[in-house]
């Protein structure tokens, strides 16, 4: 099973976590994030077999935008006498 990179450095300040996939050591299918409806706590499940695990954090999805400019720039030149 992949196991999730450390969070806390070592002087205290928190840098991004990395976000893996995990893996059923039964059926070695992928684990899918469900809540735990008596609990209300998060769980990796597998949707094949009954296996399921505590979840050690609790970030799911990581939507990280870029805001640099690449090679794109200025290619829209010549859309004005595009016929399309």
């Amino acid at each position: 099973m992949a196991s999730p990179a450390s969070v806390d450095s070592g002087d205290g300040s928190r840098k991004m976590e990395q976000i893996t996939f995990r893996f059923c050591s039964e059926c070695s299918n992928m684990l899918y994030p469900k809540e735990d409806p008596d609990t209300h706590h998060l769980q990796f499940a597998c949707r094949t077999c009954q296996y399921s695990e505590e979840a050690t954090h609790s970030c799911v999805f990581r939507n990280i935008l870029n805001n640099a400019v690449g090679e794109t720039a200025g290619v829209t030149q010549d859309v004005g006498s595009d016929p399309t």
